[in-house]
């Protein structure tokens, strides 16, 4: 472990040192057909929209390598070099027809790609593809999933405060869509969906920024420019600004940045409204609170006041069974439940740390009572990410000789944690009681950009973000 941080130093501070390269990356934001579209009619094409920044980036960038600014030229939307012997055809257009075109007067008013168009006007030109086919597959799938359920969530959303029946009927349109899914909220579902094929769309656009980087750097010396959609951008700069690597950004004329404004709007529409997203704290794993038995209750007017009954009515509607607030399962005197609100969303909490008093705390019971309200994930699996030498079948049985381990659904437990945690018990035993249970999971709230790891006092469980964990060392 010494050796390894020692090295990751050094490495650190070998990258501090180094200048940026004299040389630039040009970034030219391109506002690009779909690959489709058949523009072999000219005059017809010229009536397109983006032909102004077709033109446009067409004419600088053949300025630039007349010049003698650049000598390579890195397109997306495809894989490989770009020559003479390139057959992909894009807008009806291949290499071969486009070379027969170059000398004509009309060449440039072509709307065909212009990394092609470079290539059929310059053949000594360099002009190298940046992408990954599999990964423009999949951004385009995520970008059409975004649209039809965000619209999908915006529908649902504005139909259920005025009209029931239209309400109904796009709930019944998404159940017909997606029959193995078991849909019983339409709006949190299309928010839930919408969310994921917004967080794929942009993880996809960065995987695939990692491929024009590494192209960029491998041949910097040729002063690259890189023609690319605007969404791609952002991250490109501050990838080569990481990498020490000059770059600029180049806006051309007729440029539009209509995508861009559609994810922001919608980034933000789905983000004001996961800020209503109900949280669960101190709870087990797997908890479904819609099957918990509110059989006794407390009275109301000894937890609220006028005031905060009606706040707590308010926040909870739609979402939360007013009686769970009201609940005390065993009776004990303690409530069973507390609710509140944060920027984040609704926070319930378990108030009670043994609901029916079975003398099980409740983040490892599934039951309360004879009800089954939570399905804990014992089968516990452990991933080796950060490359322990140790024998996971040793280290893992005396983990679980020390403590209980949990894992929330779709999170592992990392082998070289458990074994720094068993090497450090050994070595500095704890407290009685201070870690009962290790829990590898997903935070719930924000405690900020690098924390890994948490001790929740209130159950004696120590959390830990393997994912999060990972992301970070990957990085």
């Amino acid at each position: 472990m010494k050796k390894l941080f020692g090295t990751i130093l050094v490495l650190i501070f070998i990258g501090s040192c180094q200048e940026k390269s004299t040389h630039k990356v040009r970034l030219i934001k391109q506002w690009h057909l779909s690959s489709s579209q058949n523009t072999e009619n000219i005059e017809l094409s010229k009536k397109l929209p983006q032909f102004k920044n077709q033109k446009n980036i067409y004419t600088q960038v053949s300025k630039l390598i007349e010049d003698k600014q650049t000598n390579l030229i890195i397109a997306e939307g495809c894989e490989g070099a770009i020559d003479s012997n390139f057959t992909t055809n894009f807008n009806g257009w291949d290499m071969a027809s486009l070379i027969k075109k170059r000398e004509k007067g009309y060449f440039s008013d072509i709307m065909a790609p212009v990394p092609m168009k470079l290539k059929a006007k310059y053949p000594h030109l360099t002009v190298l593809c940046g992408d990954n086919l599999e990964l423009i597959k999949a951004n385009l799938a995520a970008m059409s999933d975004l649209r039809g359920f965000s619209g999908f969530f915006q529908r649902l959303l504005e139909a259920r405060k005025n009209n029931l029946e239209k309400f109904n009927a796009y709930f019944d349109q998404l159940k017909k869509l997606f029959p193995k899914e078991n849909i019983s909220d339409p709006v949190q579902y299309s928010l839930k969906k919408s969310l994921k094929s917004l967080n794929d769309f942009e993880s996809l656009i960065k995987q695939r920024n990692s491929f024009f980087v590494e192209i960029a750097k491998k041949y910097l010396a040729q002063n690259p420019v890189i023609i690319i959609g605007g969404l791609h951008v952002t991250d490109l700069q501050q990838r080569f600004y990481v990498e020490k690597v000059n770059s600029e950004i180049i806006v051309p004329i007729g440029y539009s940045n209509d995508e861009q404004k559609l994810i922001y709007a919608l980034k933000e529409i789905l983000q004001n409204e996961i800020k209503r997203k109900l949280t669960f704290f101190q709870v087990p794993a797997g908890f479904d609170f819609k099957a918990f038995p509110t059989t006794k209750q407390l009275n109301l007017d000894d937890l609220f006041s006028v005031s905060e009954k009606k706040e707590m009515i308010e926040i909870s509607k739609d979402q939360v069974n007013f009686e769970l607030l009201l609940s005390d399962f065993d009776g004990d005197g303690i409530r069973d439940f507390t609710l509140s609100s944060s920027s984040d969303g609704l926070i319930l909490s378990a108030e009670d740390p043994d609901w029916d008093n079975d003398g099980k705390p409740n983040h490892i019971d599934e039951t309360v009572g004879g009800a089954l309200v939570a399905k804990l994930d014992l089968d516990i699996r452990v991933n080796n990410n950060f490359l322990s030498q140790a024998n996971k079948d040793e280290i893992l049985k005396e983990a679980k000789n020390k403590v209980i381990l949990l894992q929330e659904k779709g999170v592992s437990h990392e082998l070289l944690v458990l074994e720094l945690f068993n090497t450090l018990t050994n070595k500095t035993p704890l407290g009685k009681n201070k870690v009962q249970v290790i829990k590898a999971s997903i935070p719930s709230f924000t405690y900020g950009e690098n924390v890994f790891f948490s001790y929740v006092k209130h159950t004696n469980t120590l959390e830990y973000y393997p994912i999060k964990l990972n992301e970070y060392i990957n990085k």
